[in-house]
């Protein structure tokens, strides 16, 4: 008898359950860096830390990932490639923002973009993070008030339709006002309940890959 081929849809389900699966491990990454603004400093965990324990928790059910930069529509994109030992494979939607022009910047932002999207998708909140030292960090985007504000947009872009239309009501519910509209002195507070929000809701991430990839979607 020929051995049965598994069709590849199949395959592709299993990475996608072994990612979920893989959700529900992840544990809190220390804040070991400190960074000084001039004005404020933060502590963080840098990019290494949080691929640490990304690749931690992707082993445990025999997933791979990688993360491949491109350019899509002008802007710097970030694929998140999961690869599963079946031979299936998952995708979620890449993370996007502004070219930069300069080598050195660029390089900056690529570490920046890859930390952010690992974060995001594995709803990773470093030991004691919340959300406060985000609000007070300056603007990184034009149309962005802060720090918190451009993280909870990026969460935000790796829903589908139907999830970031429930985030929205929901926000809105918590809050009295849709994102656009809240003051920028509770965005922490928003960016505290936004991932616990996700982290609540797996599902969230499962469907991601249908998402609008775009950082300037809004609730």
């Amino acid at each position: 008898m020929s051995e049965q081929i598994v069709p590849d849809h199949v395959l592709d389900v299993q990475a996608k359950l072994a990612f979920i699966n893989a959700l529900g491990a992840v544990e809190l990454v220390l804040k070991k860096n400190t960074a000084d603004t001039g004005k404020y400093s933060y502590t963080y965990a840098d990019l290494g830390d949080v691929l640490d324990e990304c690749k931690r928790v992707c082993d445990l059910f025999d997933l791979r990932f990688t993360q491949v930069p491109t350019v899509i529509d002008g802007c710097l994109a970030v694929k998140l490639i999961f690869l599963h030992t079946s031979g299936g494979e998952y995708e979620v939607a890449p993370l996007m923002m502004q070219l930069p022009k300069e080598a050195q910047a660029y390089g900056s932002a690529l570490t920046y973009a890859r930390r952010y999207q690992l974060m995001t998708v594995f709803r990773i909140a470093p030991e004691d993070d919340d959300g406060q030292a985000a609000t007070t960090a300056a603007q990184t985007q034009p149309g962005r008030r802060t720090e918190a504000e451009r993280l909870i947009r990026e969460s935000i872009a790796t829903m589908d339709d139907a999830t970031r239309s429930h985030f929205a009501a929901d926000f809105k519910r918590q809050f009295g006002m849709p994102l656009m509209d809240l003051p920028a002195s509770k965005h922490g507070d928003a960016l505290t309940w936004s991932r616990e929000w996700s982290r609540s809701r797996p599902e969230a991430a499962a469907t991601s890959e249908n998402a609008d990839a775009t950082t300037g979607a809004s609730t």
